[in-house]
């Protein structure tokens, strides 16, 4: 039975499992955010909130312990001078679960584990606004240059041949193709 027994056991051994939620705890802080299965996500998720939480505590030794549970130095002067003062108001949620679907090879329901606030977040959601703002005035603008162009020329074939009203013009106009009319042709006519 599994009575008080909480997580998931990620098909591994115990010194295994802590060292993968550790590992993936350490990029994360190190990094800002980890792209990895929901399950792993889930667990490194919690897994975060208790080293930032310890570090946010005053009695003991916040560092210390926090040095327990991700054995990176790094990290933990990362939490201590960075993301303490982020976090300063908040009592836990420290991070958010993006969920980002099936990964190619094995078909694993990929997520990104992102820490709240972080630079990288933001920076990959302008980008994506951006490009398809770009995406979409450029096809705009194409299809009104491509459009104006056209009648312009319809225009201007059909001012000339209107005005002269010469049958044999008409007889010219019909041998050519339609990229030569559209001003594309190859020849430069």
């Amino acid at each position: 039975m599994r009575h008080q027994k909480k997580g998931k056991k990620l098909s591994r051994t115990k010194s295994h499992r802590e060292a993968v939620t550790s590992n993936l705890a350490t990029s994360l802080i190190l990094n800002e955010y980890i792209v990895t299965t929901i399950t792993k996500a889930k667990v490194a998720k919690s897994y975060v909130d208790r080293v930032i939480s310890a570090g946010m505590r005053k009695r003991g030794n916040p560092k210390q312990r926090m040095m327990q549970l991700l054995k990176n130095g790094l990290a933990v002067q990362k939490i201590s001078d960075i993301l303490l003062e982020r976090f300063k108001g908040r009592t836990g949620g420290y991070t958010t679960i993006v969920k980002l679907g099936a990964r190619k090879g094995d078909g694993a329901r990929m997520a990104k584990l992102v820490l709240i606030g972080s630079e990288a977040v933001r920076k990959v959601k302008k980008k994506a606004t951006k490009s398809k703002k770009k995406v979409k005035t450029q096809k705009q603008s194409e299809q009104k240059t491509e459009k104006k162009t056209l009648l312009d020329r319809v225009k201007g074939i059909s001012g000339r041949f209107g005005s002269q009203g010469k049958r044999e013009s008409l007889d010219k106009l019909g041998d050519r193709t339609t990229q030569e009319i559209k001003g594309k042709s190859r020849s430069g006519i």
